[in-house]
Parts: C-alpha cells; sequence; structure tokens
C-alpha cells in the first residue's frame, strides 16, 4: 500500500531526527565543530571520523582553525584525500548578511566545486545573521564555541564540518570542515570637536578543507 504524502513527510521528519540524534551523540564530547551531514545512516560514523581526524588542527585555546595543519593532518591519513583548501578574508561595511554570504558561498563553488545545500546554508547563514547583529549566544548555540569581546569589537569562532553523499557523489563521500572568524567591529572617533566618524566593518575569515573519502564497497 502507498503511503499518503502526510505519512510519508512524517516518516521523513523522524528518520532525519533520528539521523540527528545519532550524529549529536557520536559527535561529543570531543568535536570542537557543529555537525551538518546529509549522509547515510550507515556512513555517519565514517563522517564523524573525518571531523576526529580534523580536530588535531584546532587550537585547544581559542579553537582557531589551522588551515596548513590540516592539510598535513589529511595527507598522512591514507584514507582522506584532500581535494582543495580556501583561506580567504571578506569584508563589507554594512551588516548585510545575505551578501557577504553570497561572497563565500561563490568562493566556495569557485575555489572548491562545493554547492551547500539549502538547509546546510540556512544553517551557515543563521550564525553570520546573529553575529552581524552583534548579539550575544548562549554556550554551545550553533556551534559557537568561542567569542571575545573588546570596547568596540566582537570576535566569533564558527567551526563546521559538512559531510555528504548522494547519487552525484557515487563511491565517495564528500567533508568539508569550515572555520569562520567573524570579526564586527563598531566604533566612532571624534575627528574635530563637532565631528564624529563612525566606522562599521564586518568581517569573516574563512578557512576550508575539503576531503574526500571512500565509501566502503
Amino acid at each position: 500500500m502507498l503511503m499518503s504524502d502526510k505519512e510519508f513527510l512524517e516518516k521523513s521528519k523522524m528518520h532525519v531526527m533520528k539521523i540527528l540524534s545519532l550524529v549529536q551523540e557520536l559527535g561529543k564530547p570531543s568535536l570542537n565543530f557543529g555537525l551538518v551531514f546529509s549522509v547515510n545512516q550507515e556512513y555517519i560514523v565514517q563522517a564523524i571520523r573525518i571531523g576526529r581526524v580534523l580536530q588535531g588542527a584546532i587550537n585547544p585555546q581559542n579553537l582557531s582553525f589551522d588551515i596548513n595543519k590540516a592539510r598535513d593532518i589529511i595527507n598522512q591519513d591514507s584514507s582522506l584525500y584532500c581535494a582543495g583548501i580556501i583561506n580567504e578574508p571578506f569584508t563589507q561595511s554594512s551588516a548585510n548578511a545575505n551578501a557577504i554570504i553570497q561572497k563565500i558561498t561563490d568562493a566556495l563553488k569557485n575555489h572548491l566545486s562545493v554547492i551547500l545545500s539549502s538547509d546546510q546554508l540556512n544553517q551557515y547563514r543563521n550564525v553570520i545573521v546573529k553575529a552581524f547583529s552583534n548579539l550575544t549566544f548562549k554556550e554551545g548555540e550553533a556551534s559557537i564555541f568561542w567569542s571575545s569581546r573588546e570596547a568596540h569589537k566582537t570576535t566569533y569562532q564558527y567551526n563546521v564540518l559538512f559531510a555528504l553523499n548522494d547519487q552525484k557523489t557515487g563511491g565517495v563521500m564528500f567533508g568539508l570542515a569550515l572555520a569562520s572568524t567573524i570579526i564586527v567591529n563598531i566604533q566612532t572617533e571624534r575627528i574635530l570637536c563637532d565631528q564624529v566618524k563612525d566606522i562599521h566593518e564586518y568581517s569573516v575569515l574563512v578557512q576550508g578543507i575539503k576531503v574526500v573519502d571512500a565509501l566502503p564497497r
């Protein structure tokens, strides 16, 4: 008997929730990456292994990501292949998160041939929007693992691991470790007695590495 659309959606939702729960449990407690996976359930452990390997490239003090160390780690792992890296700053003078997100997604596509799904992109966008609004994140929220505040500047560190396998990837899984250092700098400078200069700078340093891992046959 064919399922109705409602039954199909409910079953799909339960399957997704089961995968998310499994991802969260397997990723605890040692990973300093948010986990955003679009993989078959039987490959979740394999995807998390990529995160555990790349954990060695994260500074335990401020949780920044060392892209060169990440590449060296991958090159020393016989089962993984480095398919490209990105290390690029993006800066603008407005809090328009969509504008900078478009630049980042274009760079990922051009440098790494990576196109994030709408769900993956929305999770990333939500973090940028909230950071650009200079809002306070709750501890552990949205995988913001570290932040610092100065008089006029706030810095956020957001590390996320995307993993994907589908018909297009064939017999391999793609992993994308993406570290974003988000800086919001808002200050007012007095030039003369009656003149002030407002400085608004929003920047994202994107460091990422694309990893290929063969699926078991």
